[in-house]
């Protein structure tokens, strides 16, 4: 960076896949970011397909599918895979309204995690299938049909979900029951806490059974989604 030049953020906000993003800060007025200004193909703008390789350019895609990874894991209903709920983060160097180039790689994450761990979505598929339409989203065919994105998401999902004391899955649990040992005193005087001490049980016997699922189609990937998955 230069002498005089500043840290710039622009943050996007997108709802959905269909909508255009919308910007929620920008470093200079009536500005866009150089990142946005470049990649305006889909499934980052609404241009023509992206090139992976101009994704890798423009993306962290080490970051986006560690957070991809997590949410399929979850099963949340945001993130960039979901095609919902998401804040694009890019960045920039330069003084306004002089800004001359992208400083570090656009990062994508969910808005929340506050959608998770639905029963209902225990068996889902890592590669997702639409919820309404029984099939993926553009952000997951571009992802999957990829075969360098593809491999790099399942070697994070196998690194989440692979057994063992050390690994992360029980390290979860783990944690849940220091938090169940330290919470249980209070809770068991709360007249309101609506058999909360089950919930630690409920969710450690999730992660068991979403581990199993999710290992068992790390076995026999379908990507693409050949076999429709609905929930």
């Amino acid at each position: 960076m230069e002498e005089g030049d500043d840290n710039l953020l622009y943050l996007y906000k997108s709802a959905d896949a269909k909508s255009p993003l919308e910007k929620k800060k920008e470093a200079c007025d009536s500005t866009d970011s150089p990142t946005f200004t470049s990649l305006k193909c889909h499934p980052f703008g609404n241009g023509g397909q992206c090139d992976a390789d101009e994704v890798d350019d423009h993306v962290n895609m080490d970051v986006l599918l560690t957070h991809a990874a997590i949410e399929a894991v979850t099963t949340t209903y945001s993130g960039f895979l979901d095609g919902q709920n998401m804040f694009i983060a890019d960045y920039a160097i330069g003084t306004c309204p002089d800004v001359y180039k992208a400083d570090k790689k656009r990062e994508v994450y969910a808005w929340d995690l506050d959608y998770c761990f639905k029963h209902h979505r225990i068996d889902r598929s890592i590669y997702g299938c639409d919820r309404t339409s029984g099939k993926q989203t553009k952000q997951q065919e571009f992802v999957f049909s990829n075969q360098g994105f593809l491999d790099t998401y399942n070697d994070k999902m196998k690194r989440l979900v692979a057994t063992g004391t050390g690994e992360i899955i029980h390290k979860a649990k783990d944690y849940l029951g220091q938090l169940e040992h330290t919470l249980k005193p209070c809770l068991e005087k709360d007249v309101n806490s609506n058999a909360a001490l089950e919930s630690f049980e409920t969710l450690k016997k999730y992660l068991d059974h979403r581990s199993e699922v999710i290992t068992k189609e790390l076995d026999s990937p379908d990507p693409l989604c050949s076999i429709k998955m609905t929930e």
